[in-house]
């Protein structure tokens, strides 16, 4: 929040205040408070059962992959503080151009706080277990590329340079099929 708030002071070069780019943000950022929220009342995995001559439906949640994903949930937390403290006071809740960060952990990834967003959003679904879930997953996994693609697009008119970093190092990881 500190680095957001200090954003709202700086003069970017451009910013895509657009509509749509705004509900692509903040639905991008919210969804997964919302899903944590409404888990309780999701629909968890339910499986018939029929006892005594009865129909039963019984919820079926595997425990052992709710402590996998919550470790695994929290394993991504150093690279994501790294990613955000790296980008400092870049880091804005719109795509904005304010200055090319290509240092720290933005040398070996374009998109290091995205990405944790996409592992965090595939490893809920350990967690919650629920078609519902899921599909709420897949959103949230379209919601971030499209504004990672808003983004790439300001940087790339803002930057000349970035065209040339963008061939370099991918969404995570360096390019090893291109020479430096």
């Amino acid at each position: 929040m500190f680095f957001l708030t200090i954003s709202l002071f700086k003069k970017p070069k451009e910013i895509d205040q657009s509509l749509t780019i705004f509900f692509v943000s903040v639905l991008s950022s919210s969804l997964p408070i919302t899903v944590a929220y409404a888990s309780e009342y999701l629909p968890f995995s339910v499986r018939a059962v029929a006892y005594a001559g009865q129909l039963y439906t019984v919820t079926v949640i595997d425990h052992s992959f709710v402590t996998v994903g919550k470790i695994l949930y929290v394993l991504i937390m150093p690279f994501y503080l790294v990613a955000v403290f790296n980008l400092g006071k870049r880091l804005t809740v719109l795509p904005e151009a304010i200055a090319l960060q290509t240092k720290g952990l933005y040398r070996v990834s374009r998109h290091p706080i995205y990405f944790s967003y996409i592992y965090w959003y595939t490893v809920q679904n350990l967690i919650f277990q629920s078609w519902a879930v899921l599909i709420l997953s897949m959103i949230q996994i379209v919601l971030v590329v499209i504004r990672a693609r808003f983004e790439e697009k300001i940087l790339e008119k803002n930057f000349p340079e970035y065209g040339e970093y963008r061939k370099k190092v991918w969404w995570i990881g360096k390019n090893i099929f291109r020479r430096s």
